[in-house]
C-alpha cells in the first residue's frame, strides 16, 4: 500500500471511530431524558384521558401533532438515531466557510 491510501484508511477508521463514541455520547446523554419525557406526557395523557374521557383518535392526533412525537417512531436517542445525528454534524460543519472561501478564491 503507498502513503496516500494508508492515509485514506487511517481517516476513515479515525472518522468511524469518531462517530461511534460521539453517538455513544449522545445516547448516554439524551436517552433517559427522552424516555423520562416520553412516560410523563403518557401519565398525563391517560390521566386526561380518563377524567375527559377523550377517545384514541384524539390521543392519536395530540401525539403526532402536538407533542410532535413520531408516530411509531420509537425513542430517537438510541444509538442509531445518535450515530446518524453524529454523522449529519460531521458532514455538515464548515460547508459554508469552505462555499464562501471557494467564491473568495475564484474572484482573485
Amino acid at each position: 500500500m503507498d502513503k496516500k491510501s494508508i492515509r485514506a484508511v487511517l481517516l476513515i477508521i479515525s472518522t468511524f471511530t469518531y462517530l461511534l463514541f460521539g453517538a455513544a455520547i449522545l445516547e448516554k446523554l439524551e436517552s433517559p431524558d427522552d424516555m423520562e419525557r416520553r412516560q410523563e406526557i403518557r401519565i398525563i395523557s391517560k390521566k386526561m384521558q380518563q377524567k375527559y374521557n377523550f377517545t384514541k383518535d384524539y390521543q392519536l392526533l395530540q401525539t403526532v401533532v402536538i407533542k410532535s412525537i413520531p408516530h411509531k417512531g420509537g425513542y430517537q436517542w438510541k444509538f442509531v438515531g445518535a450515530f446518524y445525528f453524529a454523522t449529519v454534524v460531521i458532514t455538515t460543519v464548515g460547508k459554508f466557510s469552505d462555499y464562501f472561501n471557494c467564491k473568495r478564491r475564484m474572484k482573485k
